[in-house]
């Protein structure tokens, strides 16, 4: 399974270790022994996304997790799926552009976690 943002911030809060973007580098306050070598390898190997997410900014995050996926195929087809989502979520419910956006990432992220691949 491809690790998301999303799953890697809530493992991290939840044992109590606070992550945040500092300029292009991600910072962490973690608590003795809270970072493992597993977490830390998890939070390198989608960095471009959780700093996107930090940010705010749920395009670049999404792009960033759909770079990481190893099927041309299956790429597109989640990079259709964001797109056309955001789009669904901003005209149905007059949210902004940004909210629908960030409504497109989580069903996306779920779509990952929940084995879409």
């Amino acid at each position: 399974m491809i690790p998301t943002a999303r799953k890697l911030v809530a493992d991290a809060k939840r044992v109590g270790i606070i992550l945040s973007a500092n300029g292009g580098r991600l910072a962490f306050d973690a608590p003795a022994g809270a970072m493992t070598p597993d977490l830390r390898a998890r939070l390198v190997a989608c960095k471009a996304e959780l700093l996107a997410v930090l940010a705010g900014e749920y395009v670049r995050a999404a792009a960033a997790l759909i770079a990481r996926v190893v099927d041309e195929s299956a790429r597109d087809d989640l990079a259709y799926r964001f797109d056309e989502r955001a789009a669904i979520v901003e005209f149905e419910s007059g949210k902004s552009r940004g909210e629908a956006e960030r409504q497109a990432y989580i069903e996306l992220t779920r779509a990952v976690e929940g084995g879409y691949l």
